[in-house]
């Protein structure tokens, strides 16, 4: 019997046999091969071990068989990625090989792909192999998921595989009182170190504390040598993580000896990283290192002035919070800051008090140096000018919901008064509680929200019934730029009744105010 295929690929057919009245079949299948050269490559992926950025792995090889039935001629052999290769495949015969040798090169941390293509005249051109490996480069933690050990653990779940899981939140934690105790985690391999950080939960509850360890390696996990000596390092709450610059040395075992800890008797780690050689870490500058704003009037908004945040480290900085106390407001646009770039910070100063207004920017981040701060100091400048408005009673043509007029006069920006939507024009009054001089009104919206305008127009009288006009409609724009606040100057006039008339709002189909504020100067 013989196979004579008429197209490439599985082919399948039957062998009847009639003996004796008895029909038998027997199932019969084979391949069809296509006339001409096939290149297969093997193995068909090649799969590099972690390799520092910059420096070549060891090779691995591809062998190239010819299966066809025709002699194949290679084209070209090319590599991509962090890859490169050499071959020796130029005519392949039928059944007989070439080898293609690649090498790794990473150029930057993490996970690096490529591949080889191999052109030639084989019926299955163009053959792939794809590659993989790992670059280890500054920012690489060497430690991340590898197996580690204790002296102790205080239950099941404050395990020492909990310090190098890549959670902060879960964490090693020695049985107590028994101190010295030690955490330590096998690289795998010998590698170079240049850094270690550790770290406790990311929470305010876990309060500020230090510990004193050393820190210790080896090449075989029983003889330890100490690269840096036994130190109190602090872990400030709530980013609690502590860098520690190691002076450069090879070793598979890393290791930390736990002596003491203010805050718990036991040892306690939620990650334990490790970083090669040169990877002293971010590190960032705040110019100036402090601010001064001028007097500035009681509950106004001064100008902003500007901190630039460099990173004058070797790795990229990650800011995770800026926050500014006392009197004062900030701005930003810091996130994540490459080696030597920047970032800004825009602060504004507003003084609730007379006299003088401290406050501190604080920026928090995973430089070696975090928390940065910057100080921040103002007068705020006394006035003889008094809000008549304030604490008194209000009256509406409506309100919408849980916003009601009373909102308005009760000193609080962020809650506010809206009316009926969809119903202009609505107004809102202030009862003086008796005919006072005024010049000046004051209108805000939350400082949250976003820019609009609203028209209204301002009437004032003194029995409630009867009002004059003491300044037309006009288009007022409340904007984050101005804290969302409007002031409105008229000539003196005493009153006891002041009134604003809105007619239009371009933020909401309603009337909106978070304080109406009457001056008398």
């Amino acid at each position: 019997m013989t196979f004579t295929p008429t197209a490439a690929g599985g082919r399948t057919g039957n062998l009847s046999v009639n003996a004796a009245g008895v029909l038998s079949t027997v199932p019969l299948s084979g391949t069809g091969v296509a006339p001409g050269p096939i290149l297969n490559a093997n193995p068909g992926s090649l799969s590099f071990p972690d390799t520092s950025v910059g420096s070549a792995s060891p090779t691995q090889t591809v062998t190239l068989t010819n299966s066809g039935t025709a002699s194949a001629t290679v084209s070209g052999v090319a590599a991509t990625g962090d890859f490169s290769q050499t071959n020796n495949c130029g005519a392949v015969p039928v059944g007989a090989s070439c080898t293609v040798t690649v090498t790794f090169r990473p150029t930057a941390s993490g996970a690096r792909s490529g591949g080889v293509t191999v052109t030639s005249n084989a019926n299955n051109s163009p053959t792939s192999i794809s590659l993989t490996g790992n670059g280890i480069g500054t920012d690489t933690n060497l430690a991340l998921s590898k197996p580690t050990t204790a002296s102790s653990q205080v239950n099941g779940t404050q395990t020492p595989a909990t310090a190098t899981d890549g959670d902060a939140n879960t964490y090693w934690e020695s049985v107590n009182n028994a101190f010295p105790q030690w955490l330590q985690v096998d690289l795998g391999a010998t590698r170079s170190i240049g850094k270690v950080t550790l770290k406790l939960p990311p929470s305010s509850a876990w309060g500020t504390r230090t510990q004193t360890l050393s820190v210790q390696t080896s090449a075989d996990g029983s003889s330890f040598s100490t690269a840096v000596a036994s130190a109190t390092y602090t872990f400030t709450s709530p980013m609690n993580v502590v860098n520690i610059a190691v002076p450069t040395t090879s070793a598979r075992y890393v290791r930390v000896n736990i002596t003491a800890n203010s805050g718990w008797p036991a040892g306690q780690v939620s990650e334990f990283e490790v970083y090669p050689s040169g990877g002293a870490g971010a590190t960032l500058s705040a110019n100036p290192s402090s601010l001064t704003f001028a007097s500035q009037t009681l509950n106004t908004t001064s100008a902003g002035q500007a901190v630039t945040v460099t990173n004058t480290g070797s790795l990229a900085a990650s800011v995770s919070s800026v926050t500014a106390t006392g009197d004062y407001t900030q701005t930003n646009n810091c996130t994540t800051i490459a080696v030597s770039a920047s970032c800004t910070v825009n602060v504004s100063f507003r003084p609730t008090a007379s006299g003088s207004r401290a406050g501190t920017l604080t920026i928090n981040s995973n430089a070696t140096n975090t928390p940065s701060t910057v100080g921040l100091s103002g007068t705020g400048a006394g006035s003889t000018s008094t809000n008549l408005a304030a604490g008194k009673p209000t009256s509406e043509s409506s309100h919408n919901d849980v916003y009601p007029s009373s909102n308005v006069t009760d000193g609080n920006q962020s809650t506010y008064w809206e009316s009926a939507n969809n119903a202009f024009p609505q107004w809102i009054q202030v009862d003086l509680g008796a005919a006072t001089s005024a010049s000046r009104i004051v209108v805000q919206l939350p400082a949250s929200w976003g820019a609009r305008t609203e028209t209204l127009s301002v009437l004032a009288g003194t029995n409630g019934t009867t009002f004059d006009t003491l300044v037309g409609s006009a288009n007022y724009s409340l904007a984050p730029s101005n804290n969302n606040t409007a002031t409105i100057t008229f000539t003196p006039t005493t009153q006891r009744y002041f009134r604003l008339n809105v007619t239009a709002n371009t933020g909401w189909p309603a009337a909106q105010l978070s304080e109406l504020q009457i001056w008398n100067s």
